[in-house]
């Protein structure tokens, strides 16, 4: 009955979209990239990569200050570029909010699926490969034929991890919208927070931890029994 109820779980759902498509894709990419025999590699996975190991908060003040509509990076560039028409107060505005935090979660989580990929990729017989071409394959064709079927028990993992982490996504919409603007960015983690600690609303509180609970274990067991 509480309309707020339809709200999260819509946020949430989006978020698990958005981390599904584009950190998985962005990370196969750098992975696929990255596996190849090119100058500097360990240096570039060390820099992918790093984002991945900065605390949460650290990241959501740093992109916040990213977004400033004042002296952000984001605003300045634009202007610099004459766009200055497509600036924006990126966390203020209920139309933008969401979807700059989206961003910025995806900025901190390539790097582990990168990582992942990569191991996988790894673990690939290379003579796999090279029977392949000789038999006329091309680029796609390996890639689609010998590269993706190789990597399944990865995206398990990968898509589990991430699922998995979009649920419980809390420190970054505290850090950088507070669940606004007009609750717009609210997600189940920090409703159930706000709910239990500032709306003094415990048994509301409760029922929503128990939702996430439940979702996050239909995801957990079949990841275990794949593990």
């Amino acid at each position: 009955k509480d309309p707020m109820s339809r709200l999260v779980l819509r946020n949430n759902l989006l978020w698990m979209l958005f981390t599904l498509i584009f950190p998985t894709s962005i990370g196969l990419g750098l992975a696929i990239v990255l596996d190849k025999n090119i100058p500097g590699k360990l240096l570039f996975r060390s820099i992918f990569y790093l984002p991945a190991i900065l605390p949460m908060v650290a990241v959501g003040m740093i992109w916040a200050w990213i977004y400033n509509p004042f002296f952000g990076v984001v605003n300045t560039f634009l202007k610099m570029v004459g766009l200055a028409s497509w600036t924006h107060g990126w966390l203020s505005e209920a139309e933008t909010a969401l979807p700059s935090v989206m961003v910025t979660s995806a900025w901190k989580n390539v790097g582990l699926p990168m990582i992942l990929f990569l191991a996988g990729l790894q673990s690939i017989p290379r003579e796999m490969y090279e029977a392949a071409k000789i038999d006329g394959a091309g680029a796609f064709q390996c890639f689609r034929y010998i590269t993706i079927p190789s990597l399944r028990e990865t995206f398990v993992i990968v898509i589990s991890l991430l699922v998995v982490n979009g649920l419980k996504i809390f420190d970054l919409v505290y850090v950088m919208t507070w669940g606004g603007p007009g609750r717009k960015t609210q997600v189940l983690a920090t409703w159930m927070y706000f709910n239990t600690f500032i709306y003094h609303n415990a048994g509301y509180g409760s029922a929503i931890a128990w939702i996430m609970t439940i979702l996050i274990m239909l995801i957990a067991f079949p990841y275990i029994r794949i593990m």
